[in-house]
Order: C-alpha cells, then structure tokens, then sequence
C-alpha cells in the first residue's frame, strides 16, 4: 500500500441523504480490507456573531450551507428560540442543512 494516491484508500458514501468518507485503513491479512466510516466530522467555520440566528452560510454544503460536522464559535451572546447561549460556545451542525431548528445543532459550552 505504500504507492497508493489517498484518493485510492476514500470513497464517498451516501446513507439516507448523509454524505461519509470512507477509509480503508491496512490490511491485517492478505485480501482483507477494514473499513472505517467517519461521520460528523469536525470542520471548524470560524466565528459567528448572529444574536438571534443560527449560521446559514459559511458552510460546506451546496450553495455554502453547513454541513454535518461544520462548527462555529459563538463570538457573542446568542439567544434563540428562549434559550441563551454564552460567547465561546461551539455550535455543531449534526446534519446537512440544519436551518434553524436547535435540535439539528449540538451546543458545546466553553468556559472562558
């Protein structure tokens, strides 16, 4: 294996509308291949300083939506929805397109 192109050990893979990267990671055993299926991977966005909104561009995904595993840091407060967010949380699109909906979004509190 140690003449193959990356592009040789990923494959895309779509599952219920979800893009993946697969990797074949060495074999153990002649003829045999692991497989391993990364999803919602972390792809750090940058700072958003919306005070009432959810990211919508920025993202990965077609036209610059977010996509699955997309993250920002809240450079402010952000209050959604009756729920308060401090600066310094990193907010997690789970899914591709994750619009405005919190459930869609993972919240991870930051001390700073």
């Amino acid at each position: 294996m140690a003449n193959l192109k990356l592009s040789e050990l990923t494959q895309r893979t779509s599952v219920d509308g979800t893009e993946y990267t697969e990797v074949i990671i060495s074999p153990f055993t002649p003829g045999t291949n692991r497989k391993v299926l990364l999803s919602n991977l972390n792809n750090f966005r940058g700072d958003w300083a919306g005070t009432t909104s959810l990211p919508t561009i920025g993202g990965t995904y077609i036209s610059g939506a977010p996509a699955a595993g997309n993250e920002w840091r809240l450079s402010n407060e952000l209050n959604i929805d009756g729920n308060t967010y401090a600066a310094g949380t990193i907010i997690k699109a789970m899914i591709n397109t994750p619009g405005q909906t919190l459930s869609n979004w993972a919240f991870i509190s930051v001390q700073l």
